[in-house]
């Protein structure tokens, strides 16, 4: 299992080309800005069984790549999540009991929600032994436009992490995002 740890802000389309443009923030680019198409479909049972455990079972296409992930409750800005590359849920649900994942129920499995967005994400390294992506996401949470700044870490801690996030908060008056995508679409979808 790998473990993700991550902020999310909220964020105003307004403010992206600060942000892209911004010489502080240049210099910890390790890796520039790139532009990935993502599209999520989240799945459950009609019973609803996954929802009730708190459990994201997720397909995702990254730049028409499928990816099938499956996401367990954890602390504010911790999960537990497992990912695989397969074509179908049925082809994906033992490749992820096979590294770890919890046994997801037989199905058949519904869309519960989908999400769509253009993600700019680069790698920054702020301090020393930090390595964060940084993304902006813009695009629908079902039918409702969103946009919002995340800060994945991918080395060294939760701690500098959680720093980084204060510092970035202050520098753009940027307030928390309590709420996963997938918690934020399926409400949205039940409107």
């Amino acid at each position: 299992m790998s473990k993700e740890i991550e902020l999310k802000y909220r964020f105003s389309e307004a403010q992206i080309p600060k942000l892209l443009s911004d010489p502080w923030l240049s210099a910890f680019i390790i890796q520039p800005f790139c532009e990935i198409e993502m599209e999520s479909t989240y799945f459950d049972t009609p019973e609803k069984h996954l929802q009730e455990k708190r459990i994201t079972f997720r397909m995702r296409r990254e730049n028409g790549v499928t990816v099938f992930t499956v996401k367990t409750p954890g602390t504010t800005h911790e999960r537990g999540e497992w990912e695989v590359s397969a074509s179908c849920t049925e082809e994906a649900r033992p490749l992820l009991a096979a590294i770890g994942a919890p046994q997801l129920p037989d199905g058949p499995y519904t869309v519960s929600a989908q999400a769509r967005f253009l993600r700019r994400a680069a790698r920054i390294s702020p301090a020393s032994g930090l390595e964060i992506e940084l993304s902006v996401d813009v695009g629908t949470l079902g039918p409702v436009p969103f946009c919002e700044l995340e800060i994945e870490l991918k080395s060294g801690t939760k701690e500098a992490l959680e720093a980084f996030g204060a510092e970035l908060s202050s520098r753009y008056q940027l307030t928390t995002e309590p709420l996963s995508k997938f918690a934020r679409a399926r409400k949205y979808t039940s409107l």
